[in-house]
């Protein structure tokens, strides 16, 4: 059974990775230019958001932070979710600037569209500006996150992206009285093709994470919420030329797949 989620999870990360690296850099932006979008009120910041597909969905906080919040399961409902199992408490990125490290945690701006949202950051004493989408598919019960970096100076810019995730493979409410019983995470990183699977010790649960291009880095980082998750860091060494962006795209999927899906990888 451990074999086969492994299988699964890794063609689901390398379809998703590769369509969009076959698509030539899509920017989650470009296909939202004509789509309805509310732009959030600073006062509202420090308030929950969600981005949803069918069955995936992001709960988080306006500013771009993933505190614990919930009382179904007390500070355990926000997060990414593929109902009825959930796959991250949150994830987490930061710039390193000469020595400086700038978590993005306090976004200036939140934007929501009907089936994406934006965080907008701005570093003006660093002179660059990030922005981070999510989408959440409708068909492949995966996320995108997708941050795009600009340099608004007038010289390069050499810097480190860090983006975290901080797994809790765990039932939804009410879970235990179907014997749904949480266990430790365990976490492994994949170096033929860049990428961390996630597994629950005794449950056939999974999660994985995969940027479209390959880290400069990795490691495990110590988790920052409370349960028997883990957390885990795929990191980037970027320089950036004035007035230019560059642009990484993360998936996390979970294992499950729709049939068509699944057979279309399996075929490839």
């Amino acid at each position: 059974m451990s074999n086969m989620i492994d299988k699964i999870s890794f063609l689901t990360i390398i379809f998703l990775s590769n369509f969009v690296i076959s698509q030539n850099e899509v920017r989650i932006k470009d296909h939202l230019k004509e789509s309805t979008h509310i732009n959030g009120k600073e006062s509202y910041l420090n308030s929950p958001f969600v981005t949803s597909g069918r069955r995936t969905y992001m709960v988080g906080y306006q500013d771009g932070s993933f505190p614990e919040i919930g009382w179904h399961i007390n500070g355990e409902m926000g997060g990414i979710w593929n109902h009825p199992i959930k796959l991250f408490d949150g994830v987490s990125a930061e710039i390193i600037i000469e020595q400086d490290s700038l978590e993005l945690n306090n976004a200036a701006l939140f934007t929501n569209y009907p089936y994406a949202s934006l965080h907008s950051f701005n570093f003006a004493q660093k002179q660059i500006e990030i922005e981070r989408w999510q989408f959440v598919s409708d068909t492949t019960q995966s996320l995108a996150i997708q941050f795009i970096l600009k340099n608004t100076g007038s010289e390069s810019r050499n810097l480190k992206f860090n983006f975290s995730a901080y797994s809790d493979l765990r039932p939804t409410w009410l879970g235990e009285r179907t014997n749904m019983v949480d266990s430790p995470d365990r976490a492994v990183y994949h170096g033929d093709h860049d990428y961390w699977i996630i597994n629950d010790s005794i449950n056939p649960w999974s999660a994985v994470f995969k940027a479209d291009r390959k880290s400069d880095y990795h490691q495990n980082v110590p988790k920052k919420y409370r349960g028997i998750g883990t957390g885990t860091l795929l990191g980037y060494d970027l320089s950036i030329e004035p007035g230019e962006s560059e642009m990484i795209t993360f998936f996390l999927p979970d294992h499950i797949l729709p049939f068509q899906t699944l057979s279309r990888i399996l075929t490839i």
